[in-house]
């Protein structure tokens, strides 16, 4: 190999130089190519996959915390058009959040994060069971005390788990996009 370097005019010689700087260039651009498809590929799954979830986890957590100060509205009401109308306005933030938990469900990915929507649906499910019975102490047997007490007692508690879950659900998400953006990165610095 060397003889033969040695035998060819230096013309020969700069082209064959040029050619292997040019093989080698063109391979590591392929190389860069490939590298940013699949950095491009790895985002694509975070914005599809896992920020979807953590957007939709929030805004449920922020649905049913709509809904515990429209609890309290309701109770507060002190004339008949007042809880007809915070009685409504309760009713449509139900509902809201069962579409928004509808809509979060289609958005989970995982086993740990299905484990975790479940959990939440059981803690506000008990939730508005505590709801219905300070609804019933407040407006059948005629006892606001009680029904405050249970407000502030039982049913905050049984609120309180369900809002930790729905955090603990965003930020599993989160971590999951977050090591999906780290594998992309690792991916491309190599």
């Amino acid at each position: 190999m060397i003889h033969l370097l040695a035998t060819l005019r230096l013309r020969a010689k700069l082209l064959v130089g040029f050619g292997a700087v040019l093989v080698l260039c063109a391979a590591v651009g392929a190389y860069a190519v490939r590298s940013i498809g699949d950095t491009s590929a790895q985002a694509a799954v975070i914005a599809e996959r896992w920020l979807p979830a953590v957007e939709r986890s929030g805004a449920v957590n922020g649905a049913i915390a709509d809904a515990r100060i429209k609890h309290y509205r309701y109770l507060s009401a002190v004339d008949e058009s007042a809880i007809a109308e915070s009685r409504r306005l309760v009713a449509e933030q139900h509902a809201r959040v069962r579409a928004m938990r509808g809509d979060l469900a289609r958005h989970l990915h995982d086993a740990e994060a299905r484990r975790l929507a479940g959990a939440f649906d059981r803690e506000w499910g008990a939730y508005l069971r505590a709801f219905a019975r300070i609804d019933s102490l407040q407006f059948q047997a005629n006892d606001p005390l009680g029904a405050l007490g249970l407000m502030l007692g039982g049913a905050r508690v049984e609120f309180d788990r369900a809002q930790a879950t729905l955090a603990a659900l965003a930020r599993h998400n989160r971590d999951a996009a977050n090591a999906a953006s780290a594998a992309a990165a690792a991916g491309f610095r190599t």
